[in-house]
């Protein structure tokens, strides 16, 4: 992955040279994909850049290109051990041959998925002993992985609805619910007012979780996208069955259609209100008041989470 094209584009490596090493992509091998901060130095950092140096992108052909003549041969202390480090030999001593920050990358690593897939800030007993896992794997993801979806915490009510919904996680649940395609949707252009474009990430550190989701301007993208979808679903007499329903029975048979039944006792209640609120102000036309119910149920706290 170091030496990926796209990797030496957007972390600068593609252009670091002894008389000018650049640190970017040394840096965030550190701080972001393999130990975090405090468990190196900035001495460590420049030690890292400089054994980067000449591993490079070739404009012309587009790929990895190693540069001998702008690599930096000279020796180098990393983690104080001082000798000719060579860039991949950085990745190794980190995941390999030092016992000390291989179990630290192990939790690191097993944290961030953990945090990724489940919720923030896990007991350091579920962190330790999935690094435990992943070492004992030869540092494989896949057992990683495994081991973290057969612990019972990975389905408790606080993973299950632990984490806010990205944008496209939660545009991908609409169409599923739906049936609808992304193009019929729209996604791709509503996308922005969602804050989130597919393959543009803000920074090297990508998209955050929970709060990060939770602005007034990102909230009204989606409620833009739930009206799209709402309105696509609706079409051809789409939920007209649910005119002979009773609002209770309407909020719950919009809740299956979404898989996010059953609705916690404060959403259901408030959905129930709303949606029998618009059905005795319609005057006997509950066409807008479905609708409405199918967007309502599209932005609640359960649908947005995940």
């Amino acid at each position: 992955m170091s030496i990926e094209p796209a990797m030496l584009i957007y972390l600068s490596n593609g252009v670091n040279v002894k008389a000018a090493p650049n640190q970017n992509f040394a840096r965030e091998l550190l701080e972001l994909f393999l130990l975090g901060v405090g468990n190196y130095t900035e001495d460590d950092v420049a030690a890292a850049a400089r054994a980067w140096t000449g591993h490079n992108y070739n404009t012309t052909t587009h790929a990895y290109e190693f540069r001998p003549t702008r690599h930096d041969s000279d020796v180098k202390t990393f983690f104080g051990t001082t000798q000719n480090w060579n860039g991949p030999d950085i990745i190794t001593e980190i995941l390999s041959t030092n016992a000390g920050k291989r179990l630290l990358a192990a939790r690191w690593i097993a944290r961030k998925l953990w945090e990724f897939l489940a919720y923030p800030r896990p007991a350091d007993n579920i962190v330790n002993e999935l690094g435990d896992v992943f070492i004992a794997n030869g540092m494989e993801i896949t057992p990683l992985v495994r081991a973290m979806l057969n612990r019972a915490e990975f389905y408790a009510p606080e993973a299950k609805q632990g984490l806010v919904r990205t944008p496209t996680e939660w545009a991908v649940a609409l169409l599923v619910g739906s049936g609808k395609t992304s193009s019929a949707a729209g996604l791709y252009n509503l996308s922005a007012g969602m804050g989130q474009t597919v393959f543009d990430p803000p920074n090297v550190s990508g998209w955050k979780n929970n709060s990060y989701w939770l602005t007034t301007s990102a909230v009204s993208g989606r409620a833009a996208v739930a009206k799209k979808v709402a309105a696509l679903m609706r079409a051809n007499g789409g939920f007209d069955n649910l005119y002979a329903m009773s609002a209770a029975d309407s909020v719950d048979y919009v809740a299956d259609v979404f898989s996010v039944a059953p609705l916690s006792a404060t959403t259901r209640s408030a959905l129930i209100d709303a949606h029998a609120a618009e059905r005795a102000a319609s005057n006997g036309s509950n066409s807008r008041a479905v609708t409405n119910l199918l967007v309502m149920l599209m932005l609640s706290g359960e649908m947005n989470v995940g």
